[in-house]
């Protein structure tokens, strides 16, 4: 028996009425949502077929948490065998693993093979076609889509009440047909007919929803719902749903906007009208042009453009850390205890050529302020840092989107706790300065000065590894 786990996006209208957004594979869980997951019914799909045999197919750098979620409790629910096939994050045909009455196939990786993947996740003109052709086109958001065999515009046939907003807020949404790597853009409309003709045959349109109780909260809202699709009826077992917030408040305004003419909202504020977490796939690890590094030989402060191939910079060796750049690999690693692994130590690692330099995602960064310095370390919010997290009790790569100032600390290069005094994004009002990472041999952790901390703040940055795919 085969399955698929797939998410599928709600948003409430300006009415109170939930309207379908998009489907997805390759889908992630936030630790929050996974607590709300509920495996009750698949279980009980696997006793009721006499499956003793799981097989989930999966990407560990987007699926790690869910399997471990998953496998935690499928030992106690019959399961006698757990298999796990790793795919890699861009592979688009994952493994085919032979079907068989003892086994449940559950797949969690995008397959470009696979119908419902390539038809309605990737392309959501489908999803949303498919709909209206069924009867049920009054649960999708309202949406526009032409080309030269298409002519949808369900956004036409909408009332305006629906979706035209305050000044702070847009009221149309473009997304490429299919390209799932293009990034969603936020208008204020004027002239709609003007954004058709110029999104003809690539983009959808759809409107802006948001219930005004969101909005009076100051934050966009949206619905996951997760799920797993079985069998060749297509049957759904519901795993959870929960609410998702905008990262950043509402603004207060959208600068640039003449109130006349359509006008493209800029990228900085992508976090505020969306509820995705930041995260990306475009590997931009690093740190931010304000930071410096540090002369292996005698601690002197190097700018990026201080570093050629041959410059040793500081840096520091973790006893047991993955010497890997495989993101999900290092970032698996667990350390317990409140101090770092016996043999951990400042070393010296050989710059193998310039540093990498790249535009901040989204115009945001990661602001961490640390007790005793004066100056906060600014980095992308891609970067894992190294950092010790009382209530779990051990070290660990933590991603930008996971850090407590009031549950995590830094290590400085003596092996001392050092509490975080603030963890916030900070949007740039301009793309100004860049995120620079550096290859390095053979250790991938290099420390970052920063004034106040004694010795220089030892966070153990993986950022050697920040390679376009």
């Amino acid at each position: 028996m085969k399955g698929t786990f797939l998410s599928f996006d709600f948003v409430k209208n300006s009415e109170g009425a939930v309207k379908f957004l998009e489907m997805n594979t390759d889908t992630i869980a936030t630790d929050s949502q996974i607590s709300t997951f509920d495996y009750t019914d698949f279980f009980g799909v696997l006793s009721a077929n006499s499956i003793t045999r799981l097989d989930v197919i999966y990407k560990p750098e987007l699926h790690h948490n869910i399997i471990s979620h998953l496998s935690s409790s499928a030992a106690s629910n019959g399961v006698t065998t757990f298999n796990k096939y790793e795919e890699g994050t861009f592979n688009n045909f994952p493994t085919v693993v032979e079907d068989g009455a003892d086994r449940f196939i559950l797949r969690l990786a995008y397959d470009d093979n696979a119908i419902v993947d390539y038809l309605y996740c990737r392309d959501t003109v489908n999803a949303y076609k498919i709909l209206h052709e069924y009867q049920s086109g009054s649960h999708t958001v309202p949406f526009t889509y032409s080309s030269s065999i298409d002519d949808y515009d369900y956004i036409a046939m909408t009332s305006s009440a629906e979706y035209t907003f305050a000044d702070n807020l847009p009221n149309v949404v473009r997304k490429h047909k299919d390209n799932v790597w293009e990034p969603v853009e936020f208008y204020k409309v004027t002239d709609f007919d003007a954004l058709k003709e110029a999104s003809h045959e690539n983009y959808v349109l759809t409107t802006f929803c948001q219930h005004g109780d969101a909005i009076a909260n100051n934050a966009v809202e949206s619905i996951r719902h997760f799920a797993i699709t079985y069998g060749t009826d297509l049957q759904n077992i519901n795993v959870g749903t929960s609410l998702a917030y905008s990262t950043l408040q509402i603004p207060a305004s959208i600068d640039g906007w003449d109130g006349t003419s359509n006008y493209a909202i800029p990228r900085k504020h992508y976090y505020e009208f969306s509820t995705n977490v930041p995260k990306s796939l475009d590997r931009r690890e690093g740190v931010y042009t304000t930071e410096k590094f540090l002369n292996y030989s005698d601690d002197s402060v190097l700018s990026p453009s201080d570093i050629s191939a041959g410059t040793v910079l500081k840096s520091y060796h973790i006893e047991g850390a993955p010497d890997s750049d495989i993101r999900t690999e290092y970032r698996l690693w667990r350390h317990e205890g409140k101090t770092l692994p016996a043999g951990s130590k400042v070393s010296g690692s050989v710059a193998l050529g310039a540093p990498l330099q790249r535009d901040p995602i989204e115009q945001m960064l990661l602001e961490i302020s640390m007790s005793g310095s004066s100056n906060p370390v600014y980095m992308s919010v891609d970067t894992a840092v190294v950092l010790y997290k009382s209530s779990s009790n051990d070290f660990a790569y933590r991603s930008a989107n996971t850090i407590d100032k009031d549950d995590d600390y830094i290590a400085d290069v003596n092996g001392n706790l050092v509490p975080l005094t603030g963890a916030n994004y900070v949007v740039l009002n301009e793309q100004t300065g860049s995120i620079y990472s550096v290859d390095v041999e053979p250790l991938d952790h290099l420390v970052i000065d920063s004034d106040g901390v004694e010795n220089v703040l030892a966070v153990p940055l993986v950022i050697h590894n920040a390679k376009s795919p």
